[in-house]
């Protein structure tokens, strides 16, 4: 008897767990309409949406109305937040929103951008010309056409002072002071005086800088580590970076040297343990870390693995492989992201 009560016990918990446990879903595009499908491409959310972000934090950002304009930019229409069963958490009432982070997500109403919480709740009121998601505690905003950064409270850690402003990565912020730019640490003190002409997000350690027009990448303190060689470079992720040098794309590993002997016509970062990679114009594969070619570069594109699936391009249209090259979810749609929790 107390055997089957241990049983049912741990059935009951096990039950519990699996309540818990997050489904991956993609956001895809047919026609136009944005839904979300699931591993096994199976529709969990009909497409109904005329824009529509991954999930985030258990959220979805969407759109009914939202029309390109012109030059391409999204006007029209309002934004809100739906949950992993379609039900709409927060309603359609935002003139322009962002994916959730750290708890808040920043949205636009009445011309003003403000953060509110999970249940739709203002907790820093519309006041800002331009707001972007909290990254390491602190989120970016814009008022009277200069960048600082405020805390989860709204009050600002870092007076608007800046040109250009972007997320802290790895405790540091790239800023722009004129035409240069710079790092700062939390406390919105100079770390890397404003003196590059070109700068990304710290990554691994180390970002990619432009220094007389050619790309190299430094460490936390300014100190270049990887001389200047390249015609571009794209940040570190697990361990190599893509760097363009006469016309052909190659991997470094953290000390500068060539991590694969192999060179590329177009390369990408890795992810999960691969990275796409072509070897002519819709020529595309994917590479292990050893630089072997696991999956047949017959791929019109290609993108980064996430939960053990990427999206692929083939005859036009986007489908999801697994991380043997399997096509799992066959290419029907016409735009597809990737899979997230």
């Amino acid at each position: 008897m107390k055997n089957l009560s241990y049983i049912l016990i741990l059935a009951t918990l096990l039950v519990s767990c699996s309540d818990f446990e997050e489904e991956a879903l993609a956001c895809v595009s047919i026609d136009g309409k944005w839904g979300y499908i699931d591993s096994k491409g199976e529709f969990v959310i009909d497409l109904q949406f005329d824009e529509a972000e991954s999930f985030s934090q258990g959220l979805a950002c969407v759109s009914i109305g939202v029309r390109p304009n012109e030059y391409g930019w999204l006007v029209g229409g309002k934004y809100g937040y739906i949950n992993k069963k379609g039900e709409f958490a927060i309603d359609l009432q935002f003139d322009e929103a962002r994916s959730f982070s750290e708890g808040l997500a920043c949205v636009n109403f009445g011309g003003r951008w403000g953060y509110i919480n999970r249940k739709g709740k203002f907790v820093i009121k519309s006041q800002f010309d331009d707001a972007r998601p909290f990254s390491e505690g602190l989120a970016r905003v814009k008022r009277d056409d200069r960048w600082g950064y405020i805390d989860p409270k709204g009050e600002y850690v870092i007076n608007p002072q800046f040109d250009d402003a972007w997320p802290f990565s790895e405790g540091l912020a790239r800023v722009e002071v004129g035409d240069k730019r710079g790092y700062i640490d939390r406390t919105g003190q100079s770390v890397i005086e404003p003196q590059l002409k070109g700068a990304d997000d710290f990554s691994e350690g180390l970002a990619c800088v432009n220094i007389g027009g050619r790309w190299g990448y430094i460490n936390r303190t300014g100190r270049l580590v990887i001389a200047p060689l390249y015609d571009t470079v794209r940040r570190f992720s697990e361990g190599m970076a893509v760097v363009l040098i006469r016309g052909e794309c190659r991997y470094i590993n953290a000390k500068g040297e060539y991590a694969i002997e192999r060179k590329f016509y177009s390369a990408g970062p890795f992810s999960e343990g691969l990275a796409g990679v072509a070897i002519g114009r819709r020529k595309w594969g994917y590479i292990n870390a050893e630089g072997q070619m696991v999956i047949e570069p017959l791929l019109e594109w290609t993108s980064r693995f996430s939960e053990g699936l990427a999206g692929v391009k083939i005859g036009g249209k986007y489908g999801y492989i697994n991380r043997a090259g399997k096509m799992v979810i066959e290419p029907k749609f016409d735009r597809a992201r990737s899979f997230v929790k």
